[in-house]
């Protein structure tokens, strides 16, 4: 299975293989359950990578918004880390798996069921360093996966 891990005004490029799965407390307006001009299926998410709202307002006062710090000395990162410890890696691949098949199941294309992936998606462009997205690779990592960013 292809996993890949982007930021919302991506969706854009994406094509009808790629499955975007928001890992945000809040997603942009616009992403709402629908299927784009690119035959894009919008406005899903993935409920166990996202931190849950108690634990971010507990929280929220130690997230200054792109600070200067590295993700891995913040507060508030270190807390989502551990929330991600939390996750059974196996079942969330299994997870994965469903939700690859029901899309190709959906769009009549079982036979190419190979080609769709699961894109991860974050707020962040990828050269934002105080955000999720270094912490779900390392995690992902840390459970013999490459969480690479997703590349037109």
């Amino acid at each position: 299975m292809n996993l890949k891990i982007s930021y919302f005004n991506n969706i854009r490029n994406f094509n009808k293989y790629d499955i975007p799965l928001s890992t945000a407390m809040w997603d942009p307006k616009w992403y709402t359950q629908h299927i784009d001009k690119n035959e894009v299926i919008n406005g899903l998410k993935c409920s166990p990578l996202v931190f849950s709202y108690k634990e971010y307002s507990q929280l929220k006062n130690e997230c200054q918004r792109h600070c200067q710090q590295v993700p891995f000395h913040c507060e508030f990162m270190r807390k989502y880390r551990e929330h991600l410890n939390k996750i059974d890696f196996a079942s969330l691949m299994m997870w994965f798996e469903s939700v690859i098949e029901k899309i190709a199941e959906l769009n009549n294309d079982l036979k190419n069921k190979d080609k769709y992936q699961i894109v991860l998606i974050v707020h962040e462009k990828p050269e934002i360093h105080c955000a999720e997205r270094p912490i779900l690779q390392e995690w992902f990592k840390d459970n013999n996966i490459v969480l690479e960013e997703y590349c037109l």
